[in-house]
């Protein structure tokens, strides 16, 4: 009669494995909950670092953002690499000749005072 209690035996250790199991997971997923939740900052700015780099237009729908929001945190990254500030730089030119432009064809044709 004792290979009943080994069986026994062997299905409670087989169930404290597996709620070491569950612990162990159930930790893992609330440290990868609890990184996301520092880090979505980060993951916030890399977004919009992406869309600055890749859409010209974007910087001067952000750059007005409040301090302290995560738009304006990538704006502040971005200008501080060369490629951000080339790009401030042509799209603030590119501006100022199409301003130059549209000045000098109301003054030819006499709109301007």
């Amino acid at each position: 009669m004792t290979a009943p209690q080994a069986s026994g035996s062997i299905v409670g250790m087989r169930r404290n494995v597996e709620k070491k199991v569950a612990l162990i997971a159930g930790l893992g997923v609330m440290v990868v909950l609890g990184m996301g939740a520092v880090s979505w900052q980060s993951l916030a700015v890399q977004y919009h670092l992406y869309r600055l780099r890749a859409e010209p237009g974007y910087l001067f729908q952000i750059i007005d953002n409040p301090e302290g929001t995560v738009a304006k945190k990538a704006v502040h990254d971005f200008l501080k690499t060369t490629a951000g500030a080339q790009k401030l730089i042509s799209a603030l030119m590119l501006d100022y000749e199409s301003a130059y432009a549209n000045f000098t064809t109301a003054s030819k044709v006499g709109w301007a005072g």
